[in-house]
């Protein structure tokens, strides 16, 4: 039963409606045979005639019989019996198939709209976060660099912006990339994310700068996590880059973009050690 519902699912729906005009044809000629036969079929109380306009009624009574309509204008006798029986329940295991199979794709399309909103609020969410730990970022070095003293409770702020986008980044992380989705919707929203992660890793970069000249005292620890979550986004966007791209500019400029991302990612890197 397993195997045959393998089968079942594999068809097309062209080879479905093929192989169910096969059927209806294939049944039709051997209505038409039973007419050499005592085993025929009856219509108008009499046996169904060997000739052309016999050949077309034995089409008609094959498709009705499939469609399980059955007007009851013609009607089997013997074995023709079991062959409308049998066409019958092979017509309908076909219209089941037909049926699941557009059950099936329609599930499959509300299925990647889910997953395209799923992408597109989680790109949403992480570029705001970005954005908030950026200002977040500005704001201390401007203080650092007026040599104000930064509070306990200012790095505090910094290790928890640093949480959010690591919270951020791995929602971002976890959603599904959409199939079927546009290669120049794809590459765009690649470009948004690389630039957005590109400013705010160089102005972190740039307050670790101020943090070490100004010999501020903070466990650099604590961004291990944050920097680990970043180098995951940029192996992410480099999977859904390859999956898209090709030799036009806009491929080739995401490509560069993608490597201004790397380059940053290593300088931050290379700053915490």
């Amino acid at each position: 039963m397993k195997n045959l519902a393998l089968v079942f699912e594999r068809l097309t729906f062209t080879k479905i409606i093929a192989l169910w005009l096969a059927i209806v044809l294939s049944f039709s000629i051997i209505y038409f045979g039973l007419t050499y036969t005592d085993q025929h079929l009856i219509y108008d109380g009499r046996p169904l005639s060997n000739d052309a306009s016999g050949f077309g009624n034995a089409v008609y009574f094959s498709f009705i019989t499939s469609t399980t309509i059955g007007y009851g204008d013609i009607a089997p006798t013997g074995f023709a019996k079991v062959l409308a029986i049998i066409e019958a329940i092979a017509s309908i295991t076909l219209f089941g198939a037909f049926i699941g199979k557009i059950v099936s794709v329609k599930q499959e399309e509300i299925l990647e709209e889910i997953q395209e909103l799923s992408l597109e609020e989680a790109t949403s969410s992480t570029i705001s976060g970005l954005y908030i730990f950026r200002s977040h970022a500005k704001e201390l070095k401007e203080r650092l660099d007026s040599k104000e003293k930064l509070k306990p409770k200012d790095l505090a702020e910094t290790e928890n912006a640093l949480s959010n986008l690591k919270s951020a980044l791995g929602n971002f992380n976890i959603a599904k990339i959409v199939a079927n989705e546009e290669k120049e919707k794809s590459l765009m929203r690649i470009e948004l994310m690389s630039n957005s992660i590109n400013f705010s890793l160089s102005r972190f970069v740039e307050l670790l700068e101020s943090i070490n000249k100004h010999k501020t005292d903070w466990k650099k620890e604590s961004i291990a996590p944050t920097i680990a979550e970043c180098s995951r986004t940029t192996a992410t966007l480099y999977v859904q880059y390859n999956l898209v791209k090709s030799d036009d500019e806009l491929s080739r400029k995401v490509g560069e973009k993608l490597e201004d991302l790397n380059k940053t990612l290593a300088a931050l890197q290379k700053s915490l050690q």
